[in-house]
């Protein structure tokens, strides 16, 4: 008969952690735009596409939505 296992479960190794570290952080990158906290940045594309608020936010989830789109394809 087995004996029940005593104290704590292994731990992760450090390689693990690092792994499931960066996954996280990916997920989190997948649904976040960045297009930093920069005013600047968002009036000079809106400018440069002379839409509103409310267009360059359409414009900017859809463009998005393509490149991830992409990068799943790439790696299938």
């Amino acid at each position: 008969m087995e004996k029940p296992r005593l104290g704590r479960p292994p731990t992760l190794t450090q390689s693990a952690r690092k792994r499931q570290r960066k996954a996280s952080y990916d997920k989190k990158k997948a649904r976040t735009i960045d297009l930093g906290n920069s005013l600047e940045a968002w009036t000079r594309l809106k400018n440069e596409n002379k839409c509103t608020d409310s267009e360059l936010v359409k414009m900017l989830i859809a463009s998005h939505a393509k490149t991830t789109v992409s990068a799943k394809e790439k790696y299938v």
